[in-house]
């Protein structure tokens, strides 16, 4: 047999049922009967809320962030020649300046430059690092090519360890875990000191 419902709303919502009765094994009645009371002035539970941090990217999972960048280190190693005729340097990001240590032409000629960033020079080098495409990428199959420019991107974040990239370009093309357009990148880099390389 099926209960009945009454609603009646003062103040707060009642809901009363006439018990629906079920006849039992012996014929008696059995009641099924529900009440329900809320009072609507009553706030609800808050939701929980999310404390956890988002996970950090996995390795290969795209572009390079520049947010909480302190510190970035390029440097190139030109391709294998005689010790005279050698060309590489070592660039060194932190907040506010550049510095450059350069070898060559020759292992025996050594320099070393300092360029102050402003906010615009900051802006110039945060900007390189997005439009050029640098990003993390899995190591492909090494191709057996020699001769060629190395090229090593090492980025440290706040709080996390250092990341070191690298790409090796060959005959026209680029193998290792940086992807993007690192010789564009090293233009940019090198456009902001006033003092150019010397080859």
């Amino acid at each position: 047999m099926r209960g009945s419902c009454l609603v009646l709303v003062i103040g707060s919502v009642m809901a009363a049922c006439t018990p629906a009765t079920n006849p039992g094994a012996d014929g008696a009645s059995t009641s099924t009967a529900t009440l329900a009371e809320q009072d609507p002035a009553q706030p609800a539970a808050p939701s929980p809320v999310n404390t956890e941090a988002p996970a950090a990217p996995a390795a290969g999972s795209g572009e390079l962030p520049i947010a909480d960048l302190t510190s970035l280190t390029l440097k190139f190693s030109g391709p294998p020649v005689a010790p005279a005729y050698f060309r590489g340097y070592v660039t060194v990001y932190k907040p506010g300046e550049l510095k450059r240590e350069v070898t060559g032409p020759g292992r025996d000629k050594k320099r070393n430059d300092e360029q102050a960033l402003d906010a615009e020079g900051q802006a110039k080098l945060e900007q390189a690092l997005k439009t050029r495409g640098l990003k993390e990428q899995p190591e492909p199959e090494d191709r057996g090519c020699s001769g060629g420019v190395t090229y090593t991107l090492e980025l440290t974040y706040a709080g996390q360890p250092p990341k070191k990239l690298r790409s090796y370009l060959c005959a026209g093309e680029a193998n290792g875990t940086l992807g993007g357009d690192i010789q564009g990148f090293e233009s940019d880099v090198n456009a902001l000191f006033s003092t150019p390389l010397p080859w």
